[in-house]
């Protein structure tokens, strides 16, 4: 009786209390429908085929050979823009696997908080839609929940812990159970094994308490099975397992087989790893993890693709790369060029403007890079014809950057006290020993992302090759006969430092292993004189002018004082430029240095013209007038 006094004496109190509860019911009405919606609105992270995708049989069929195997850590390298992500994603198109991808360059996470919130929703999603999409696995739903509650223990944890404690940050232990986590749930995945369909209604009638366990079979090849067809080689990763291949009777059929879906961890960009997760010890129990996932349990594949060389660098010295497999990823040859040009560019430019295409010529300039012949034929058409390559963007900004790089070393200054650096001396070198020396300016690890010129300032910038260093391994490159030239070699001439800056400032790429597809020099673009319509004004110089007949240079050489003077022509032996003897190119054992681009290989040849022709006045600096530096 009292509370109803107290109701009919406090009518606002007792709207208030309604009004609450109300606002209560509405709020867990409205969490309950949005959590409805996420629930299916889940992410596909598998790719799907690239729309318009130019075949390239030798490169999917490497990436398709290291996926067929034995679950591994395959390293990806290739230059920027060279097809890398399209050929992957072609390959993983398949449903044989599912993707927890990772794109660096939008990516998903910047602190180890973010990266185990990513690593674990994407491990969870992998198993629900096991659990979904094939019969008699509803049981692995179990471990979609154990990722989740792990992370909800996680969060938990921070919510609950003091502002600036341990507790309310994301540990590598995390990190580490998160990985444990997954060995284990994919250790179950792959020595699982369904119940036939008629056994599925007796085992239903025996009760709830039939235990999962019934229906796993620990058979030591059962792994293997899974990573392999039966009695055949797999070249195109499949890997199949048939729902009864380990209890099954001879006298029985098998009517329905199922595909095992492999997960493949796959980082793109992967070299900007060290730069968006700080905490070494994470990277370092997140590499480890991956080792242990491929090459000790053999469980899923794990892919980086990255486009900076140096990446090789890095995981060596964590201890990583002497265990992975490496497939670099070049340009399109020339007869997949032809095809492209012909098949694919050439139907869409005018009738009218066909005729003044060459191949050859436009080989010779873009070399097998897609990106780079499919904008300068939209530039071409766009300009109704009357379009050089040298107006191409690509081509302007190779030029720019060689010039770039030959006024910048030739004109910075070292610190107080210390002689300017001039052409033929360049920046201090690093001491002989520490963590620095091997790459000098890389940092301890001897990787370092990029940075813009913005963020180090020009007036920090120091020079890591000379001018002059620079010349001459252009002039190098711009011979017919030279398609490479050999790493190690070069940075006993000119210095380890020397070499990187050159690869650092995008002049040069360097190749750890031949290119798939790489047999010889056919390929590469020949150096020739024009005779299309398109224009093309490069002067080719001739060994003839050189004297003893060795491979010739750029006339210059670099006085006592430090100033560059002019000797037309000059003879530079293979030493000076670490090469060897043009018949032994092929047999080079180790890493090769080639121009980032074949454009970039076609600006060279421009620039050390100008710096050559004593009669031209070069808007640049040129070698015929040393007071300019």
């Amino acid at each position: 009786m009292s509370e109803i006094f107290g109701v009919l004496m406090n009518p606002s109190e007792t709207v208030r209390s309604l009004a609450e509860s109300k606002r209560l019911l509405e709020e867990a009405r409205k969490e309950i429908k949005e959590e409805r919606e996420r629930s299916q609105l889940r992410a596909k992270h598998t790719f799907t085929r690239l729309p318009g995708f130019f075949h390239r049989e030798a490169e999917m069929r490497a990436i398709d050979r290291a996926l067929g195997g034995a679950p591994s850590f395959t390293v990806v390298f290739g230059a920027s823009s060279v097809g890398k992500t399209a050929l992957i994603r072609e390959v993983l198109a398949n449903d044989r696997y599912h993707v927890l991808h990772f794109d660096l360059r939008i990516p998903g996470f910047a602190d180890v908080f973010s990266l185990y919130m990513s690593l674990s929703q994407q491990m969870e999603q992998y198993f629900e839609e096991i659990a979904a999409n094939l019969p008699g696995f509803e049981e692995f739903r179990k471990e979609a929940w154990g990722f989740k509650h792990d992370r909800l223990n996680v969060e938990r944890r921070i919510s609950e812990a003091p502002v600036g404690s341990i507790g309310s940050q994301v540990r590598t232990s995390d990190v580490a159970r998160l990985m444990e986590l997954f060995q284990s749930s994919l250790l179950r995945y792959a020595e699982f094994e369904p119940l036939e369909s008629s056994e599925l209604a007796p085992i239903g009638k025996k009760g709830s308490d039939a235990s999962s366990d019934q229906t796993q079979v620990n058979h030591p090849s059962a792994i293997s099975k899974f990573f392999h067809r039966n009695g055949r080689r797999s070249c195109d990763g499949a890997r199949e397992m048939s729902s009864t291949a380990v209890n099954s009777n001879p006298r029985e059929k098998d009517p329905e087989k199922f595909v095992k879906r492999m997960p493949v961890l796959f980082f793109d960009e992967a070299h900007r790893l060290p730069a968006l997760i700080q905490s070494v010890d994470t990277m370092r129990c997140l590499l480890d993890s991956m080792l242990a996932l491929t090459k000790q349990d053999r469980l899923c594949h794990v892919i980086h693709a990255t486009s900076d060389p140096f990446y090789h660098t890095w995981l060596r010295q964590l201890n990583v790369m002497q265990h992975c497999k490496i497939i670099t990823v070049g340009d399109c040859s020339k007869t997949e060029m032809r095809t492209f040009f012909f098949e694919r560019l050439l139907p869409r430019v005018p009738e009218t403007l066909r005729h003044a295409l060459s191949f050859e010529l436009l080989y010779e300039a873009f070399g097998g890079k897609l990106a780079h012949w499919q904008d300068y034929i939209d530039d071409y058409v766009s300009a109704g014809g009357n379009f050089d390559i040298k107006q191409s963007a690509h081509f302007l900004q190779a030029h720019a950057i060689l010039n770039l790089h030959i006024i910048h070393s030739s004109q910075i200054s070292g610190p107080p006290g210390q002689e300017p650096i001039t052409p033929s001396t360049p920046a201090p070198r690093p001491r002989s020993s520490g963590p620095d020396a091997l790459h000098a300016a890389l940092g301890p690890a001897g990787f370092k992302s990029y940075s813009s010129a913005r963020e180090s300032g020009l007036e920090d910038y120091s020079a890591d090759f000379s001018a002059m260093q620079l010349l001459k391994v252009m002039s190098k490159l711009s011979q017919p006969s030279t398609t490479h030239l050999p790493y190690f070699l070069l940075c006993r001439e000119i210095g380890v430092r020397a070499v990187d800056g050159m690869v650092k400032g995008r002049v040069l790429d360097l190749h750890w292993t031949d290119p798939v597809g790489f047999k010889d020099t056919s390929d590469q673009p020949t150096i020739r004189e024009p005779a299309s319509p398109v224009p093309m004004t490069t002067r080719m110089m001739s060994n003839n002018s050189y004297i003893g007949g060795a491979s010739g240079t750029v006339g210059v050489e670099s006085s006592e004082d430090g100033e560059m003077v002019m000797v037309n022509p000059i003879n530079l032996s293979t030493r000076d430029l670490g090469q060897i003897d043009e018949g032994d190119e092929q047999e080079i054992v180790g890493p090769r240095l080639v121009p980032v681009t074949p454009i970039m290989r076609f600006a060279m040849r421009e620039v050390v013209q100008e710096y050559e022709d004593v009669r031209t006045v070069s808007e640049y600096a040129s070698l015929n007038d040393p007071d300019e530096y």
